[in-house]
């Protein structure tokens, strides 16, 4: 399991750039080592859940499936 950012996808200068890289060797190493089934994931957005910005976020379950069940 990867910390990656956003910042990855928003072009924030060195950090984005370190954190885009962070995600695509995160998904070659998905194919390289995926049929030895080990996986390799990359979580963004933690930040925000343990910041005050999420005060009002309470009670949720913040689904990592797949798409096998819809959000409430």
């Amino acid at each position: 399991m990867h910390v990656g950012s956003i910042a990855a996808d928003k072009g924030a200068g060195s950090y984005g750039a370190a954190k885009a890289a962070l995600a695509s060797w995160s998904i070659g190493l998905s194919a390289e080592l995926g049929p030895r089934g080990v996986t390799s994931n990359v979580v963004a957005a933690v930040h925000f859940l343990a910041s005050a910005g999420a005060r009002h976020v309470s009670g949720q379950v913040v689904q990592v499936n797949g798409g096998a069940f819809v959000t409430r």
